[in-house]
């Protein structure tokens, strides 16, 4: 019996080590007034290898984008980047009373990967690019969308369009702050 709790003892202890670890998290975005998932994967010593984010989709309810941990930097710092722009040109629309306007943000984030639930499978495409797009709708209110359209990366008759809100400060220092 001892023999036996001794193995069963050891298997445990073998497949903890190599198990991958998930802490999970949320993000509240109060553009949408939505709750997001996070997901994020450590490796054995508690070190991120990646994170997942729900975001929107134009088409399916189950939208993540992956960002790796080599990448997260990047992320980051792209996202600063839309922050300030955002916050800037959000005063310049108020101060001139726009509505009904449209512009690009010009910022590089790296190459992320994208996943969505359907069929009964998962499909990912592992090239995304997200595009930025500054809004000011025809109330004035002003938010940042930031997305891509993407295909399956074995079959490109599956698509989608990916897209996260945002349009508080709170809301990019959250996000920054949890990923």
């Amino acid at each position: 019996m001892k023999k036996l709790l001794l193995v069963f003892a050891l298997f445990l202890a073998a497949t903890s080590v190599s198990a991958q670890e998930f802490d999970y998290d949320y993000f509240y975005n109060l553009a949408t007034e939505e709750r997001y998932d996070l997901e994020v994967s450590l490796d054995e010593d508690d070190n991120i290898e990646h994170i997942f984010i729900e975001v929107d989709g134009e088409t399916y309810d189950q939208v993540y984008i992956k960002i790796k941990a080599e990448q997260l930097n990047a992320f980051h710092s792209a996202l600063r980047k839309v922050k300030s722009k955002f916050l800037e040109w959000e005063q310049v629309a108020k101060d001139n009373g726009v509505t009904d306007f449209e512009k690009e943000i010009e910022v590089d984030f790296p190459e992320l990967e994208a996943y969505w639930y359907c069929d009964d499978d998962w499909k990912d495409s592992f090239s995304s690019e997200p595009y930025v797009l500054f809004v000011v709708d025809e109330e004035g209110d002003s938010y940042v969308g930031i997305g891509d359209y993407v295909e399956d990366w074995e079959d490109d008759s599956y698509s989608e369009t990916y897209f996260f809100i945002l349009s508080y400060e709170v809301d990019f220092d959250d996000l920054i702050n949890k990923t």
